[in-house]
């Protein structure tokens, strides 16, 4: 197997594994705004509900689930930008390699 067939191989696999990541994150991440969708709703039928004569949490659920569902959507954003900086660096590689290739012809 040539060295380029490597290369494009290893880079081919770290997106798949990237690709999986993301996926998995994106799952979280809806799971992190339902629950806190939920939470809210539930917090707004109370307050409907009881007003100021209500007893009310001081630890809320909705932080949890905002705090989750920010963190998720950061992750989501930081491997879609390391997904890129990737590709660009398969792309540079390889024009670079047919340049090498192109040059030694000549």
């Amino acid at each position: 197997m040539s060295k380029k067939n490597k290369k494009s191989i290893k880079s081919k696999d770290v997106l798949d594994v990237l690709d999986i990541i993301q996926n998995q994150t994106l799952i979280s991440f809806k799971s992190s705004a339902e629950l806190l969708r939920d939470a809210a709703t539930s917090l707004i039928k109370k307050i409907d509900a009881e007003g100021s004569k209500g007893f009310y949490s001081m630890n809320n659920d909705c932080m949890r689930y905002s705090e989750a569902t920010w963190r998720h959507s950061l992750r989501l954003c930081e491997l879609r930008l390391l997904k890129a900086d990737i590709e660009d660096q398969i792309r540079k590689n390889a024009s670079s390699d047919s340049n090498n290739e192109t040059a030694k012809d000549k």
